[in-house]
C-alpha cells in the first residue's frame, strides 16, 4: 500500500496494526544518531532494519510496520 500526503510532511507513523499516517511536526534539536547497515535494531518492541534501499520498521508483535526510502512510503 503506498501512501502520499497532499501537503509537505516531515514525518510519519505507523502503529503495530498497521494503522499509517503523516504528520507534521518538530522533533526539536534531538541528538540524531547513524544507523549502519546490516544491523538490525531492537527498541520498545519494533526491529529496524537500515539498508541501503531504505528502512524498514516492523513489529515483533504483530509483523505489521512500513518501509522508509527516498522514493517513498509503504505500509504493510
Amino acid at each position: 500500500m503506498e501512501f502520499s500526503y497532499p501537503a509537505p510532511a516531515c514525518c510519519v507513523a505507523v502503529d503495530a496494526d498497521g494503522e499509517f499516517d503523516w504528520f507534521n511536526g518538530n522533533a526539536g534539536n534531538p541528538d540524531f544518531i547513524t544507523l549502519e547497515y546490516g544491523i538490525a535494531y531492537h527498541a520498545l518492541g519494533w526491529t529496524i532494519e537500515p539498508a541501503p534501499e531504505g528502512t524498514t520498521f516492523s513489529n515483533d508483535r504483530t509483523g505489521h510496520g512500513m518501509s522508509v526510502s527516498v522514493d517513498g512510503v509503504e505500509a504493510f
